[in-house]
This record gives structure tokens, sequence and C-alpha cells, in this order.
């Protein structure tokens, strides 16, 4: 009998036909901490399938919230160049994504918006190699 959890089936379905991982294909998994027992799930079903590696880049909303809170102003959209190396390493070496998106709509109320904006402006400036080619459909993708 299967006794694979709802969740389980889930990561499953990411994996399989969500992002369509290959043998020796590799695999980054975007997603916040607290997601990390379902982010567990996908390495492992992805690492059973073949996976040559499964990377996690993690991120915390409720530590970005107090950053965004207690940082001065001139930390936001610089100091970002081992990102990009980081980022453009995953485009060369041609890794699928699967992205979780759980992110609370209310982390950021009352937060300067300068702030925020010139931080997502640099980060959609690293991320750009790397969506470009989801969007064109160069590697697998899934949110």
């Amino acid at each position: 009998m299967n006794t694979m959890t709802n969740l389980e089936k889930y990561a499953f379905l990411a994996v399989e036909k969500g992002v369509n991982l290959q043998k020796n294909q590799k695999l980054l998994i975007r997603s916040d901490v607290v997601n990390s027992d379902f982010v567990e799930m996908i390495a492992k079903i992805s690492w059973e399938k073949g996976a040559k590696d499964v990377m996690v880049q993690w991120r915390n909303e409720k530590l970005s919230r107090l950053r965004f809170l207690n940082g001065e102003d001139d930390i936001f959209g610089i100091g970002l160049e081992w990102f990009s190396e980081y980022t453009n390493k995953l485009v060369k070496e041609d890794y699928q994504l699967i992205s979780i998106d759980s992110s609370n709509p209310d982390n950021l109320n009352g937060v300067n918006i300068e702030k925020i904006s010139k931080e997502t402006l640099a980060i959609s400036r690293i991320y750009k190699p790397f969506f470009n080619r989801a969007i064109s459909n160069e590697i697998q993708w899934t949110i």
C-alpha cells in the first residue's frame, strides 16, 4: 500500500511533471525556509530520479523584513557581485528550476519602498540571464 502523503505526492508531481527532471540533470530549488520539509522531499525525489546535483537557494521572509526595517539606505542594491557570479554559474551549468512561492503578501507592509525597489532591481538584473533561459524554454522550470 502506498503511504505517500499529499505533500509527498505534490513533491513527486513537481519533479516528475512540473520540471520533468531527467537523469543527470542539475536542479535549483528556490524557497523560503518555512517550506524546508517540502524542499527536502523534492530534493530526495530528484536524487532518486538520478539528478546530477540539487542545490537549494533559501530565503527567509522574516529576516528580509528585519533587514529592510533596520538596514541603512546605502546597503540596498549593492554588494551583490558574489550572487551574480553564483547565478551565472548556475546558468552556465544548465540548472533546471523549481521555485516555491509561499510569500506572505503583508510581510513588507510598512517598509521603506525605496529600499525594496533598490534591492528588487539589483536582484532582478542578476537573475535576468537565468529567467531569460526559463521563459525561452531553454531550461525546464516550474513554480
